[in-house]
């Protein structure tokens, strides 16, 4: 994804995230961190999934509810970009579905990082693989897939 920052997005090829109970749960595969979003956070990421205007999304809160809101969420905003959640892409591309309508009932955006499981999901061998052969097989010190895939030290 790459653009002028006008534009923002979820990194999908980074993050793989559910919405369970009005709460979004993600995995950013990077670091092995878990982040949960709460409050109207998971309407603003559902947003986000295909790319969104940020200033046109913070409009439409403060619209929705107040300028106060909107605040918030230009913060909460600001806290995904530095994890590296969303990122600047080019102009959004609407999903398949029109996203959930806001909550009639303001609750702030929060984020909630989970840190403790990060070196254990770190541990898996998946994010060593080879990114063009897959799984089984693992990168060489040279950043290529090792082996002949019979087995995964081969």
């Amino acid at each position: 994804m790459h653009g002028d920052g006008r534009f923002i997005g979820v990194d999908t090829a980074r993050s793989s995230y559910d919405t369970v109970d009005g709460e979004t749960v993600i995995l950013d595969s990077s670091t092995g961190v878990l982040t949960l979003l709460v409050g109207i956070g998971p309407e603003i990421w559902e947003r986000l999934v295909g790319g969104a205007d940020r200033e046109a999304l913070l409009a439409e809160i403060a619209g929705t509810y107040d300028d106060v809101a909107a605040t918030a969420a230009g913060s909460f905003l600001d806290e995904l970009l530095a994890a590296k959640l969303i990122v600047p892409c080019d102009a959004g591309t609407p999903g398949d579905a029109a996203p959930a309508p806001w909550p009639t009932e303001y609750r702030p955006p929060q984020i909630e990082v989970y840190d403790d499981i990060a070196d254990i999901m770190m541990m898996d061998p998946i994010h060593e693989v080879d990114q063009t052969r897959g799984w089984p097989r693992p990168v060489d010190g040279n950043g290529h897939g090792a082996g002949n895939g019979a087995h995964p030290t081969e």
